[in-house]
């Protein structure tokens, strides 16, 4: 079972609604029906730290559920993400997967803070590192995960590096260099996004 940082994030676990597990996932249903009564932005969120990225899933189906119910137009749908680039997903990212990704966001009016972090969340508003506020009638937020209690309690079986990530998250740095230190795996070159596993393709033999 997925053990959610509450903490990593002031005011996630009172202002904010998730799908980390089944118990949040039907409060956030019920916000969810709260909120086509009552329509307004939303603010749909990674938060630093975070290694589960279904809210690009969640995102897509926000928008296809505000066209189902005819709020496409009126509301401002907003992605906010620790990720340097859209499609970093934590691993460096996918072949092709930026600009697929873009392309998907830019079809359907989604703006974007990419490699912001999140400082705190108001009641109606998730305020960013750099001081930026977005308000919003209904918001989701993917915090980090703890590991599983066995393997943190097992010697040897998880890094002190991936235990102190996990068990002391801080808050959000501003600066964008930071942030992208905390991504980027050492193996990436910097402006380059291809996986490291992606081979180039073999040029075609000519007849």
């Amino acid at each position: 079972m997925r053990r959610p940082v509450e903490s990593a994030v002031p005011g996630f676990k009172e202002n904010a609604n998730t799908i980390n597990t089944l118990p949040a996932a039907e409060r956030t249903a019920v916000a969810w029906r709260r909120f086509l009564d009552h329509p307004g932005d939303i603010v749909v969120a990674a938060t630093q730290g975070a290694g589960c990225f279904a809210a690009y899933e969640f995102l897509f189906n926000t928008a296809y559920q505000l066209r189902k119910a005819g709020l496409h137009k009126q509301v401002k749908l907003t992605y906010v993400t620790a990720e340097p680039f859209l499609g970093h997903f934590g691993i460096g990212g996918l072949p092709h997967g930026e600009q697929l990704l873009g392309m998907f966001l830019k079809k359907e009016g989604i703006g974007t803070r990419i490699s912001r972090g999140i400082d705190h969340i108001d009641q109606g508003a998730v305020v960013l590192a750099d001081g930026e506020k977005l308000p919003f009638k209904f918001s989701m937020v993917i915090p980090p995960f703890l590991g599983q209690r066995f393997l943190n309690d097992s010697p040897g079986w998880s890094t002190r590096r991936a235990r102190s990530s996990s068990a002391t998250p801080t808050r959000a740095r501003s600066t964008t260099t930071s942030m992208r230190s905390a991504w980027l795996p050492r193996s990436t070159l910097p402006g380059r996004h291809r996986h490291p596993s992606a081979s180039p393709r073999p040029a075609s033999r000519r007849r």
